[in-house]
Formats: structure tokens, sequence, C-alpha cells
């Protein structure tokens, strides 16, 4: 017997010709109503000449902005899950050649700001790090310069939807959120990375180690004159 192992698209395509369609969406909720009393994912009708669908099945309600993303879809639709739900975003800096010196919510008022920020003073009053892999910074303290466009500075986190979205688009592209402070040039440091691999070519190639090992790997084992050359080796 052969194997039958179609891709999510051809399965869905198969699904539609045979004229049988299976959605998953919780009972008695507005994602729900959406996806079935609208009929959003009504089935597109087959092109018996081109032998495909006209149109993809969610086409038509991605252009009218009908379509139901998982992200439009909150705890309280989903059976058996939390009533409650929080929401957050990120704030990131745009300038990397300068001091962070904090953020300025003002242009939120009283009524949009969030229900708890975090910034790098609370990570570490509370002891949360990276791994030392990662490097030092989980969010940006003040007074740091930061080591990237867009590292991140602050979490803002509300208890409703609602708030969120409209803190959230309030910010938008309104640079004057993160306060910066003396210009000191984009910090000099190692790249990050793990490893590399050299491709060394030519007839002996493989006749002896690498110059350099990966830190905390044992010794690559030795090659003898009937390895091939040109294999790659790491250092």
């Amino acid at each position: 017997m052969s194997n039958f192992n179609p891709s999510r698209r051809r399965f869905i395509k198969s699904a539609v010709i045979a004229g049988v369609s299976v959605y998953l969406a919780p009972l008695y909720s507005r994602a729900y109503a959406a996806l079935f009393e609208q009929k959003i994912l009504q089935s597109p009708n087959w092109d018996p000449q081109a032998k495909r669908v006209r149109f993809r099945i969610d086409g038509r309600a991605k252009v009218m902005g009908q379509k139901v993303f998982a992200r439009d879809i909150r705890a309280v639709d989903m059976p058996h899950w939390p009533q409650k739900q929080a929401h957050a975003f990120i704030l990131r800096v745009t300038k990397a050649d300068r001091l962070f010196e904090g953020v300025d919510l003002s242009l939120l008022g009283d009524d949009l700001q969030p229900d708890r920020l975090v910034t790098a003073e609370d990570l570490a009053r509370d002891g949360l790090a990276f791994p030392a892999f990662y490097g030092d910074d989980m969010l940006l303290p003040s007074g740091k310069t930061p080591a990237y466009l867009g590292q991140a500075v602050a979490i803002l986190i509300y208890h409703d939807f609602a708030r969120f979205r409209f803190a959230k688009d309030r910010l938008k592209f309104r640079e004057e959120t993160i306060k910066y402070g003396a210009v000191t040039g984009p910090l000099e440091r190692d790249p990050w990375g793990s490893f590399r691999y050299v491709r060394v070519g030519g007839r002996t190639a493989v006749r002896r180690r690498p110059l350099l090992q990966p830190e905390g790997h044992a010794d690559l084992p030795g090659v003898d004159e009937k390895t091939p050359a040109g294999v790659a080796g790491r250092a």
C-alpha cells in the first residue's frame, strides 16, 4: 500500500472536491457565528475546465474584511478556558546610537494606561533573565545604549482587549514614546553566533584536524588517507 501523506493544501483541496469540509470552532461564540451562521467558509465552486477551485476557500472573506483569524478568538469563546484574559504589547527602540532613558506614556491619557507596566527593573527585582547565550538584557534598562534596532524596553499588559487595542493603535509610529539621552554611537561588540562552518578545498583538505574546535565539543575524529577530499571541516 502506498503511503498517503498529503500536504495541508492538498488535503483541503481534496476535501472541497469531495464536498466534505470540516472546521473546528467553539459553539455559541462570536467566532462560531462568524464562521458558520454568516457562511464565511462556504465552499467555492469547482471549475471543471481548469480542474481547480475558482478561488481560495477564504478568498472572498479576506478581500471583504470578514475573515476570522486565530487572533479574533478569545479565551471566553473557548469551552473550559478561563473567562478572563490579558493582552500585551511590547515597546521597542527605533534608535540604537544613543542612551535609552525610559518611556513616556502620556499619549495614552488616564483611560488607556496599562494595568501593568513591565520594565527591566521589574525583571531584575524578580530575578528573571535570559540564558547567557542570548545576551544580557531581556528588556533594556534605562541608561544603556541599545544593542540593536528594535530592542524591547517595556511590556504593557491590559486585562481587557478593547483598552489594549486602543492603546496599541495610539502608540503606533509615535517615536516620542521612547525617551533618549546623549548620543553614544552604536555599540561595538562581537557579533552573535554559536559556530561557523569553514569549507576547505584541495586534495589534502581533510588530512589534518581543524585549527579550531567548537567550545565544549570533543575533538573531531581523525581522518586517514582514504577520506575523500573536499569534505567540509568545522571550526
